[in-house]
């Protein structure tokens, strides 16, 4: 009788560690099924990003080359306004240049007949190696 007692206490602790040890096993059973499951939950998550990172890409590409065209559109318009305005200014300029050259050929002329009619007409002076000012350009109106 006496063996089987302690037969019977030999089953109960055997029994009594193998319910430890399975309740050992189902909590990192249920520990690593949480992390399966975050692990999850993640990689679902960096997919999404992914795909959203792709679609937001595609879509500032999209409105950034739309804008590249712009920007060049506007730049080609402005770059023939500019030239139209500076061929207008040189074309202006030119003319304003001739028509200062002319009043200072008229200018000379005139003077060249005042000296005669007052009968001094005199050679023009040989330069003393000074140069004279420069003459502000009238702007005609």
């Amino acid at each position: 009788m006496q063996s089987l007692e302690q037969l019977y206490q030999q089953n109960t602790e055997i029994i009594a560690n193998s319910l430890r040890e399975i309740q050992r096993f189902q909590r990192e059973f249920e520990s690593v099924k949480a992390r399966v499951a975050v692990g999850r939950s993640l990689e679902n998550l960096a997919t999404m990003m992914k795909g959203s990172i792709t679609e937001l890409q595609g879509m500032v590409g999209g409105e950034m080359s739309q804008s590249m065209q712009q920007l060049r559109q506007s730049a080609a318009g402005s770059e023939g306004q500019m030239r139209a305005t500076l061929d207008l200014a040189k074309e202006m300029g030119s003319g304003i240049q001739r028509q200062q050259e002319m009043r200072k050929a008229r200018g000379a002329m005139l003077f060249k007949e005042y000296q005669a009619k007052m009968g001094r007409v005199q050679t023009p002076p040989a330069t003393t190696g000074q140069t004279p000012p420069p003459e502000r350009q009238k702007i005609a109106e």
